[in-house]
Order: structure tokens, then sequence, then C-alpha cells
């Protein structure tokens, strides 16, 4: 084989580097190889092209040789280090000082050779030397230790400006290494002086670099940037501010160059927003004009530099009270139908991902605005659109859910006119995201996939057919076990792309066949059996994308056991298999799944195995019993796994394992414990008390003998004493800032405590606890301690009558924005504790019949509120203290038109048992209601299954609801053929009311 010399000579001008690679590689294989390349960069003779390829080789045999050459750093890389003491040029100097990296990372300042040669080089008064010193320096700094850092403070503060005053180029260097300081969070305290001159001196290069175009005004921006991350010892926080603001209120600036200082004023608003506070709202509408100033117009991915006020704005919302930034932002929104106003806009609204809680109480608002927004025929306007209403269903679909068949039909009037195939692929995103997110009629989706269909026959390449056909794929989700009837409508085109060698297409294909199995096996089964074989077969597939869309079908067949048939149960130990392969797939050697063709990652595989993991411990479980020495392992490592999606998967598997395989051993309750009240991860603690609470609601006996332990941290967590919470806190008047989706999580746990005992809190101290906080809590929190307390009542508590009054006026700020809890709390009162609120009947009364004549409101809650208002008024009337104050007879009417119940579904088994006793008892009320009473039963039974389910009723319950149906029907054809219209002859919901009332 050739020496070094010759491989890397061969591969100048050479096309077909493969061989010559492998060779090469093949000579790394040899710890001794780092002679050769010594040799090579040693000799001045050797051309500079060579002598630059065994530089950069340098870093690959590091690598390939890292644990025989850290046993021993100084009889590997002593001559190298003699080599660098002479070195003048920058590229193989860079290029040798990032090879040492994983050397220095072992070593820091103990390797001895390593600081003597960068005294020596960053001292020089050669400048080149200095630069090769210097990046050797940026490199060794974050290895060492504080003192050594501390100790060439002499050597580095001189070394700076020295560098700042050469060139833009050599200038980076200075700022490389002023951040690589900084990094440290270094307490100079005496060097104050000097590193804000410093600092002055590089705003200033950064300045002059945006006026001039340097090309390296993006590289300072990002030093600068850097340096802002922790702790600033040269300047005051406000001061820096002012100054960076001062440089983007330039107009001098070139508008490519303008949003440049928006990066560290980011790294400022985040480490530094409470001190900055004060400052920020008066930047806002900078910031929005400079984002409109960089507006190119021509499709989202070309608008990097006006979404750079995205990631900005995220920053910002986290300083505000959520209202008052919603506020801000949408006072300054552009409303004239100006495309890079409006870009910039949406870019505000885009990136507040802290304002989901109000965007969920303004949506009609923030509707209302997007819908005129994307009038405007400019595809990045349009395309960022699409994407704001992306993550507004997966963040709110509920919210959501009314405005979802405009925003279908807005995203398949750009599927069919758009010209930009960016805007193309971006509206099927859409029509495929509100599928997924959003609780649809079926019969609108397969109206919309019939429409999807056509557009896939006629779309003129595979690869945009791969897009159409993953949408297809899940709108066949969305419609479940409704889509059976028109499967074989599919069935061709899914086969068409299964055969098609055009890798999405195929895939996309593969996830919409395993749709079909799971819902409409019937109807496919000549391609069930080979389906099962090729999800097998194909979740093991080496390209990640297929892999994980047939790990990912393998799920959804394991979580639908009534479509898988007793055969292919037995499948199940390798579905098991799969799971733990996937989970156990490596992260660090797979290299080729990051190629551009690959859009899966290894930590997608890792999370979908949970998936798979969690469904057959929730499933199947005696199919895990042989598995279940390997699963504490597994649980151990990724329950507190780094990547945070892939932590709450394992979090949720976990519970089933608890749950249904019943362990010995306390060991992951013990790790749930102590990531609660020890650690400092909010999102760790999350998952954790998360986990706890399904653990609890099912009253698994581990969770309830533990129940003293995660109580008291979840009083703890009220008041806002846990670790992790008292680590976020940076301002005591917003300590009891609100975060619904942990908060809710610690209520229920507090809630369903109740039903095991109220009594492990002392009544005194549990009723002192939460009427403290209703003074301390916002609105949304105090319904919840309302709702908490209403829960208290009734499982035997009392609360005193300051508290009762307290509800009674949130009863009179009830807007539908917020929970019901209010009114449950008051209904509780009314069941459990009837003498206290008999002298309030006289005000509740007209209160209740108020909001049953209401007009109906889009805001999220209306429903939820309509359904607790029946829930009251029935317990009123079943009330032996109360009943004789409401005359049911004149509420029935009401209560019939604000039914079927579509919000909190935890009172459905009560308000329509109680519907069917009421008139069971009332027999001679039915046909005064009857119009109606049928309407509400017809349209309750033509549910679809998902929706249906969520009404949990009981068997008897359910029975009693179709037999009294048929009773209305007995011997009134004209009731029976007024079906059709009563569901506005929607096929799929006639077919529904055939099948649960046996009429087929």
């Amino acid at each position: 084989m050739s020496n070094l010399i010759e491989l890397y000579a061969s591969l100048n001008g050479n096309t077909d580097v493969n061989e010559i690679t492998n060779n090469i590689i093949t000579k790394y294989s040899d710890p001794m190889a780092i002679n050769e390349i010594t040799a090579i960069l040693a000799s001045r003779e050797i051309p500079e092209y060579i002598r630059k390829s065994a530089a950069v080789g340098l870093k690959l045999l590091i690598k390939m040789q890292k644990d025989i050459y850290i046993n021993d750093p100084n009889s590997a890389f002593s001559n190298l280090l003699q080599v660098l003491m002479t070195e003048t040029d920058e590229y193989i100097g860079q290029n040798i000082s990032n090879a040492l990296v994983p050397i220095f990372d072992g070593y820091g300042e103990e390797w001895g050779g390593v600081t003597q040669v960068i005294n020596q080089l960053v001292t020089s008064e050669n400048l080149q030397s200095a630069v090769v010193g210097t990046h050797l320096l940026i490199n060794f700094l974050p290895t060492t230790r504080i003192e050594y850092v501390a100790q060439m403070q002499q050597i580095i503060i001189p070394l700076i400006p020295k560098l700042l005053s050469v060139n833009t180029n050599t200038a980076l260097l200075g700022f490389q290494l002023f951040s690589a300081v900084q990094l440290r969070d270094f307490p100079a305290n005496e060097l104050n002086l000097p590193y804000t001159q410093i600092f002055d001196q590089m705003l200033n290069i950064f300045h002059q670099s945006l006026i001039s175009e340097d090309p390296n005004s993006g590289p300072f921006a990002d030093c600068i940037a850097k340096s802002l991350k922790k702790s600033i010892p040269f300047d005051s926080p406000v001061n820096s501010f002012q100054k960076i603001l001062s440089i983007a209120s330039d107009t001098n600036i070139p508008i490519e160059e303008r949003h440049l200082p928006m990066f560290p004023i980011k790294s400022l608003v985040k480490t530094y927003g409470k001190e900055l506070k004060q400052l920020l709202p008066s930047a806002i509408s900078l910031f929005l004009n400079i984002s409109a100033s960089q507006f190119v117009g021509t499709g989202y991915e070309d608008e990097d530099n006006s979404r750079t006020v995205i990631n900005l704005f995220q920053k910002f919302a986290e300083v505000f009270d959520g209202d008052m930034f919603y506020n801000m932002i949408m006072g300054m929104v552009s409303r004239d139908g100006n495309p890079a106003a409006s870009f910039a806009s949406m870019c505000a609204i885009y990136g507040s991902d802290e304002l989901t809680e109000q965007y969920e109480n303004n949506i009609q608002d923030i509707m209302n605005y997007i819908f005129a927004v994307i009038t405007i025929p400019n595809p990045s306007v349009i395309e960022i659109c699409m994407k704001t209403l992306c993550e507004l269903a997966y963040l709110l679909p509920d919210a959501i859910s009314p405005y979802a068949n405009n925003i279908l039909k807005i995203a398949f009037q750009l599927l069919g006119s758009a010209p930009q195939s960016s805007v193309l692929i971006e509206s099927i995103h859409l029509i495929a995201t509100i599928f997924q997110e959003v609780d649809l009629n079926p019969t609108l989706v397969v109206g919309q996939l019939s429409a999807l269909k056509g557009a896939f026959i006629q779309a003129p390449y595979d690869q945009l057919k791969g897009e159409i056909m993953s949408a297809i794929a899940s709108g066949i989700y969305a419609c479940r076990d409704d889509i059976s009837n028109y499967a074989h409508e599919f069935v061709d085109i899914v086969g068409s792309g299964l055969d098609s060698k055009e890798p999405s297409l195929y895939i996309s294909s593969v996830e919409a066949l395993g749709n079909l199995m799971c819902f409409a096996k019937q109807q496919i089964l000549d391609l069930f059996n080979q389906g099962i074989q090729l999800l097998l077969e194909k979740s093991n597939d080496p390209d990640m994308n297929l892999r994980h869309v047939c790990i990912l079908s393998l799920v959804n067949l394991v979580n639908e056991q009534s479509s898988v048939p007793e055969d292919v149960k037995g499948f199940i130990p390798l579905v098991l298999t799969i799971a733990i392969s996937a989970i156990g797939i490596n992260t660090l050697s797979e290299e080729d799944i990051y190629s551009d063709s690959q859009n899966t990652s290894p930590l997608d595989i890792i999370l979908v195995g949970f998936k798979l993991l969690k469904a057959v411990l929730k499933n199947y479980p005696s199919e895990c019993e042989l598995f279940a020495r390997a699963f504490p392992k597994i649980f151990s490592d990724f329950v507190p796994y780094v990547d945070s999606n892939i932590a709450k998967q394992a979090t949720s598997a976990s519970v089933y394992y608890i749950m249904n395989i019943q362990p010995d051993d306390n060991s992951i309750l013990d790790f749930y414990y102590r990531a609660i009240a020890e650690q400092k991860k909010l999102k760790r603690c999350k998952n954790c008390f998360k986990a706890y609470s399904k653990l609890l609601a099912a009253q698994c006996p581990l969770a309830i003998a533990r129940l003293g332990q995660f109580l008291e941290c979840a009083i703890a967590a009220v008041s806002r004493n846990l670790p992790c919470q008292k680590s976020k806190c940076v301002d005591e008047d917003e300590r009891f800032s609100f975060d619904p989706e942990f908060m809710e999580i610690i209520y229920t746990i507090i809630c369903d405590s109740f039903k095991v005992s109220i009594e492990i809190i002392p009544a005194a101290q549990f009723i002192q606890i939460f009427s403290s906080l209703l003074s301390k809590v916002g609105k949304a929190e105090s319904l919840e301690i309302l709702g908490t307390l209403g829960d208290y009542v009734s499982a035997g508590g009392s609360v005193s009558p300051e508290i009762i009054q307290y509800a009674l006026g949130k009863l009179q700020e009830i807007d539908y924005k917020n929970g019901p809890d209010a009114v449950y709390f008051i209904r509780v009162i009314i069941k459990m504790q009837p003498n206290l609120v008999s002298p309030l009947i006289p005000n509740l009364l007209p209160f209740f019949l108020g909001q049953l004549t209401s007009e109906v409101s889009s805001n999220q809650y209306y429903w939820a509120t309509m359904t607790n208002v029946i829930a009251a008024l029935f317990d009123l009337a079943k009330s032996p203290t109360l009943g004789s104050s409401v005359n049911m007879t004149q509420v029935i009417p009401l209560i019939l038109s604000k039914w079927p119940i579509q919000g909190d579904y935890d009172e459905a088994e009560f308000v329509y048992s109680s519907l069917l006793q009421y008139f069971q008892a009332n027999t001679n009320e039915i046909g005064t209601n009857l119009e109606l009473l049928f309407t509400v039963l017809i349209r309750t039974l033509s549910l679809k299954n998902k929706t249906f389910a969520k009404f949990n009723l009981t068997d008897d319950t359910t029975s009693n609801l179709v037999n009294f149906t048929k009773t209305l029907m007995n011997g009134k054809p004209d009731i029976l053929n007024a079906i059709p219209q009563i569901l506005e002859n929607d096929q799929i919901k006639v077919e529904k009311i055939k099948q649960r009332l046996g009429l087929q």
C-alpha cells in the first residue's frame, strides 16, 4: 500500500476518491501513523496541499486511536507539539489544535507540554505564530480549571486587543478568545475595566463590519452572543443591551445585515430578562421593523434573516406575564396587508410558544388575524400562516376544532392552485396535521380523502404523490373504524405506492396500509397478512424512515386490540423484540443515518420504540413476562434520558410496567420520588408526577403505599417549594405564575388522593393551605383550586362560608375562557352541604337558567360549562332539601337544547343516567319533549366510537339509552324516517345509529 504522502497527493484533482479514502482510513488503523503525519507536517519542503491534508486527517486518526493516545500523550504528540512551535500556517495550526481537543478533554493543563507551547506561541512577536497559538488556546481553555484561566489573564488581556487591531479575519480570533474566556464564567472583578474596554472595541468592530458588509459580521455576532450567555463582569446587562440596541437602530447598516444584532440581544434577554424587562417593550417595534426589512418574499425557507425574530420573541415571551406580552404583540401586528410587515407579525405569533394559554383564551382573535393574513398573495406569508396553524393544531386541538373546516378549505384551495411547490407541500402538511390532531367528523374527512385521491392521481411526480399519500394515511387514521365502508376506494393507490421505487411514496404507502389494517381489516383481507409480514420485516430496516413508519404502524395495531385477529397475537413476542431493538439502537456510530436522505434520526427510532413497548405492556402484559428482567435496566437508563421527548415516553411506558407487571421492587417509584423531591429538572419532575398520577388514578397498590410521600411533594408544588420550581423563580412577584400542564397534574394527584383518604393531610392544614393560595394565584389556577376543593367536599370534607362566597364571585366572572370549576364546586355544595346554599338558591337558579339560554360561544370552555350547569340542575332536582326549588318541567327543554354534551366528559355518566331517570319517572313529559329528546338521543348514539368512548358510560347506561331510544321509535315510523334528516344525511352517522340500535 502507498504511504500517506502518496495517498494525500492522489486526492488532489481525483474525482474517484472512495478507494483512496478507504486506503487512508486503513493506514489510520495503525496508531503509529501519527509518526508519518507528524513527519509530513514537520517538512516545509512537502507541498502545502499535502501538509494541509495531513492536518485535516489528524483529527480522524486521533478519533480512531484516542484510547491508545490518551494513555501517554507526551509520547504520542511530543514531536507534533514541536512542529506547532514553529508553525505559521493558520489553516494547518487550526486543524492541528482542533484535532487535539479529545486529548485536551482528558488532561487539561496537566498536559504540561501543551501549556508551554501555548505560552511561547501567543507571546511571540511573530503574528502568524500568535494566531496559531490563539487557535490552540481557544480549544484548550474549555478543558482547564478556572485557576488556569486566572493565571492566563496576564497573557490574554494584552493578546485580544493585539488580535483585534490587525484585520477583521484576525480580529475574529480575538472575538473567539474573548467568548471562550467568558464562557468559563471567570469572576474577573479586578479586570472589569480592561474587559470593558475590550468589549467596547469589539462592539465598534462589529458595528463597522455591519456597515461595510464584512463577511465576518455574522461570526462576530455569534461570538458576542456567546459572551453574553453567562455572567458578564465587563459590563452591566442594561448597558450592554443599550449599546447593542443602538447598533441595531443604525439605519446606515445595509438591510441584509440589520438582523445580526438580534443574536446577542437574544442571549442577553435569555440570561438577564428580569433586569431588562423595562427596556423590552419599546424594542419590540424596532425588531418587527428589522424583521420586515429582511423580507425576501420568495418562500419561507428563504427568509432566514427575517425569521431571526422568532427565537428572539420566544425569549421575550419568557420574561413577561403572558397576558401582557400577548397584548403588546397583538397591539403591534400589521393589519394593512403589507407582505413584509405581515410576515414579521406572523413571526412574532409563531415564535411565542409561551403564549399558548393566551392563544387559547383569545383563539377567535388569533384565527381571524391569521385568516386575514393568509389571503395576502405571497408564498412566504402563506407558508408561515400555515406553519402557525399547524403549531396551533398541535398545541390547542380543541380550541382549533371550530375552525378546522375553514382551515381545510383554505389548504385545499392552495393545494389546487398554488404555483410554488413549497406552498403546495405546506398545504399538504397542514391538511395532514389537522387530520392528526383535531377530532373531526368522519364524513368531512372521507370527503377530503376523496379530493386527496384525485390530487394523488393527478400529481406529476412521485415525490409529490408521497406527500399526498402521507396526508391520506393521516386521514384514514382520523376516520378510524368509520373508514371501513370506504377503504376499498384507496386500496388501488396504496397498492401502486407499495410497488413504487420512490422511497417517500413507498414509505407513506406503508403508513396508509398500516392504518387500513388497523381499522378496515375485513375490507382488505388480501392485503392484511401481507401487511403483517411487511411490518414485522421492515421494522428493522436500515432505512430509518421506513423503520419508523413500520414500528408506528405496529404501535397502532397493538393499541387497536379489536383489529388484531387471534393468529396475529402470536407475533406479540416478536413485536416486543422489535421494540427493545429500537430502544437499543446505537445513536453514536451509525453516521449514515444522518445523511440528507434520512429525515428520521436514531432518537426518533428510540422514541417510537418506547411507544411500541408501552402499547405491548398496556395491552398484552402477559406476553412480557419473559422480558421482565430487562425492563428495570431499560427504564433506569431512559427515564432520566437527556432527550426530553424520549424521557417522557420512557416514563409513560414505565407506568404500565409497574401497573401490569407489578414488580417486587420500588426502584422506579424511588426514581420518580427523587426526581420530584430533589432534582431541579422541571420536565423530568413533570414526567414523574404525571406517571405517578396515572398509577394513583388506577389505584395501583405500589402507588397507594407511597401516597404520603408523593402527596407531600404535591403540596410543596402548589406552594412552589419544589427544587425545580425554586430554580426557575427569578422574581418573587412571579412565584405563583401558572404552568397549566404541570399544575393540572399536581391538582389531579391531590384530588385522586381523596379517593384513598381525605385524612392524610389534616383538615385544618388542608383548608389553610388552599385558602391562602386563592389570594396569591391567578384566575386559571384559582379555578383549579375550586375544583380541588369540590372534590374534597365530595369526599366528605368541609369548607368555610368564605370559600363558598369566593366561588359565587367566580360564577359572575364566567367568560368560557377558563374551566367550569366554580360551577362544579357550587354543584358539589348543593349535593353535599345543601343547607349552606339553601339561602342562595333564588340567585343561583337565574344564573343556571341564564347559562342554558346563552348564545353559543366559540371559547374553549363553553360546552364544559354547560355540562356542569346541567349536572348542577340535576343534583338540585334530586336534593331532598332543595329539590322543590326548581321546576324541572320548565328546565328540561333548556337542558336538551345544549346536548349532546361536548365538554367535560367526566360528567357524561351522571347527566345521561339522570336524564333517563327523569323521563322514566315523568313519562307524561315525553310527548311534550319528544322531538328534542329524540334528536338528542339520535345525535348521541350516532357519535363516532372515539368520541362516544370519551363519555365512559356504564354498560347499563348505554343499554338504557339504546332501549329508551327504541321505545320512542316503537310504532312511530315518522320518527324512524326522520333520522337521516336529524343527522343531516350524514351516511356515516346514519350507519352508526343503525349499528348501535341494531336496525341493520
